[in-house]
């Protein structure tokens, strides 16, 4: 791990250098002052940023302000002899604030925060390269997210062979590091073979058995699997604890409900069931997080909304993306071009 220590003050400098030695963290810089650290932030990759509060011509907030617009995704631990400053140091992003004489143990679980959350950044883009979508912005548009650095939620949109469209939104429970390599594992099974199937019973025969494997005792995944046939006539799907799938068929909005209990190691394979869709205009998926909120200001943006007022979705979409979830949030609408 690469550290800068910011701070005018040499004594202080050097104590925490030393302590970072002492929890052998040797890849340490310095810096007496704002500018200087912030040339060096900008030329040099550093993981972690210890700045001080009260420093000469620009403190360490208005720095940690510059540093945040530059790389929004900056580790920022403050230090200060003074605990008023905290409120502030957290509305800059930091991760950290440790108050002036600190001790060993407070630095060491101040600095285990980082790595855990360096561990998450990693996790988040191996999560990402695993997510397909095979279809055209204009046939479907994609809304996700996260509530914090890892998601829960997992999407893909697959264009098979035969011409079938294989739509898959899954909702793992909980939060952080758990539910995320859940849900990689599930992305990293089904890019192995969706391709290869021709039918959504062939792909849930082949998966349910996976699955199991993967989930511990009690962890539940909630699911919606769509298998779009090829004539665009017939849908088949599997549901399992998700809001209904809505689909837009001649300006009226069909709620699809889900069909299944959420999936857990024990489950039986999931039962599949068909849709006549003839005539259908367009489709939306979704997670729970776009319902399950306190903001009354997000009635607007309700699913159905949504699907009846599509032609505002990029706009929608902006404005929830400004928004803070309690939840992760995907949305997946797929528009009938043929």
């Amino acid at each position: 791990m690469k550290i800068i220590v910011v701070d005018d003050e040499e004594l202080a400098q050097k104590r925490l250098v030393r302590m970072l030695k002492e929890l052998d963290l040797k890849h340490v810089t310095v810096a007496k002052d704002a500018y200087e650290a912030l040339e060096l932030i900008k030329t040099t990759h550093f993981d972690l940023i210890f700045l001080d509060i009260n420093m000469p011509q620009m403190d360490g907030l208005e720095l940690g302000r510059k540093i945040k617009a530059l790389f929004k995704d900056k580790a920022l631990i403050y230090q200060s002899a003074y605990s008023h400053y905290a409120l502030e140091a957290f509305d800059v992003g930091a991760v950290g604030y440790l108050v002036k004489p600190y001790s060993m143990e407070q630095l060491k679980q101040s600095v285990e925060r980082v790595e855990t959350k360096e561990q998450e950044y990693l996790a988040k883009e191996k999560m990402e390269a695993g997510i397909i979508n095979d279809l055209h912005p204009d046939a479907c548009v994609v809304f996700h997210k996260a509530a914090d650095v890892l998601s829960g939620d997992f999407y893909s949109i697959y264009k098979l062979q035969s011409g079938a469209i294989f739509l898959c939104l899954i909702d793992a429970q909980g939060h952080g590091i758990s539910p995320a390599l859940t849900v990689f594992a599930v992305s990293s099974m089904l890019n192995k073979f969706v391709y290869e199937v021709s039918s959504l019973e062939e792909l849930i025969t082949k998966a349910a058995p996976m699955l199991q494997t993967f989930l511990a005792e009690e962890e539940q995944l909630s699911y919606t699997m769509i298998m779009l046939c090829a004539d665009g006539k017939t849908l088949e799907y599997a549901s399992g604890g998700m809001y209904p799938l809505l689909v837009k068929v001649e300006e009226e909005i069909r709620k699809v409900k889900a069909n299944n209990p959420p999936f857990m190691n024990f489950s039986q394979a999931p039962n599949i069931e068909r849709l006549e869709i003839v005539g259908w205009e367009s489709l939306l998926l979704y997670s729970d997080g776009i319902v399950e909120h306190a903001n009354s200001a997000l009635e607007e943006f309700a699913p159905h909304v949504l699907l009846q007022n599509a032609s505002t979705l990029s706009e929608a979409f902006k404005t929830l993306q400004k928004q803070d979830f309690e939840d992760d949030v995907t949305l997946l609408y797929l528009q009938n071009l043929s």
